[in-house]
């Protein structure tokens, strides 16, 4: 979702909906719930009469700040569905085009979403449904412009508690000072239980972009972290890579969490947005 603008004002997202044709009453369903939220949506019945299919939808995709991919046999067997899906997966590296998969019926996820977090209507449909134009609806106040950088730390930090991490806040290492070390149970290849540390620094970028340096940065104390203790890094932060970054992060052992993969994770925890956003008066 595109950052609020800098006066204040807020926007309402927008959702594009992917679906077979075969599912297409529930498509229409979700799409009125989601209009009725103050939301807006596009679907393929939005195509006008001697408009070019295949340039709409691009366009309507590009634009959209959500993509929700109802799942189903038929669609995992639709040309057009893995198409947008596709599409989005790779424009969300780039900017803000958050992918929300609904799942129907009993089918493996593919690749391309299986880490993805998704809305389950295969039991209580009705409650399912509430829950995500509830969650859709809240996610106009995910807007990072609104954080001051101590409202964003101290948000990442409650999500790293929330997902299980045990958390020290601004740890010194080798003469750096990082806002949190952070450690996890996980479990090794054979099953048994042991401690995964993090070093992780939270970055709110009013700009929108993090820069190369930023990430050269990272990336060389990475080096010096993981020839002399068996600890991760992590950069989690507002903004955006450039494709310049994304070039050299490929070869980097650094985990980057963007905003809009942070927004999806909020998207099923808006309380702790709610707890820290900086309410200025508009």
């Amino acid at each position: 979702m595109a950052e609020a603008p800098n006066d204040g004002s807020r926007s309402s997202p927008s959702v594009f909906i992917s679906y077979a044709r075969s599912d297409a009453v529930v498509a229409a369903e979700l799409a009125t719930r989601l209009e009725a939220a103050g939301i807006g949506v596009w679907r393929d019945s939005h195509v006008t009469p001697g408009e070019d299919w295949a340039v709409a939808i691009e366009g309507r995709l590009r634009a959209a700040d959500y993509l929700i991919i109802l799942v189903t046999h038929a669609a995992l067997a639709s040309d057009w569905v893995m198409a947008e899906t596709s599409q989005a997966i790779r424009e969300y590296s780039d900017r803000a085009v958050t992918v929300v998969p609904v799942l129907l019926e009993n089918v493996e996820m593919p690749l391309s979403l299986s880490r993805i977090q998704y809305f389950d209507f295969r039991g209580d449909k009705q409650r399912a449904l509430d829950d995500l134009v509830s969650r859709l609806s809240a996610s106009v106040d995910v807007n990072f412009s609104e954080f001051t950088p101590q409202a964003f730390e101290g948000l990442v930090g409650d999500l790293l508690v929330e997902l299980g991490f045990t958390v020290e806040r601004e740890p010194q290492v080798h003469g750096k000072q990082f806002d949190f070390r952070a450690s996890v149970p996980v479990r090794d290849p054979f099953g048994a239980l042991v401690t995964e540390q993090w070093l992780i620094d939270a970055k709110h970028h009013s700009s929108g972009r993090v820069s190369v340096q930023t990430i050269r940065e990272f990336i060389g104390f990475a080096h010096s972290i993981n020839a002399s203790e068996n600890t991760k890094l992590a950069l989690i932060t507002s903004g955006q890579i450039t494709s310049a970054g994304r070039e050299i992060l490929k070869s980097a052992h650094l985990r980057v969490v963007e905003g809009v993969e942070l927004k999806r994770i909020l998207l099923m925890r808006h309380h702790l947005v709610a707890k820290h956003v900086d309410r200025r008066p508009k």
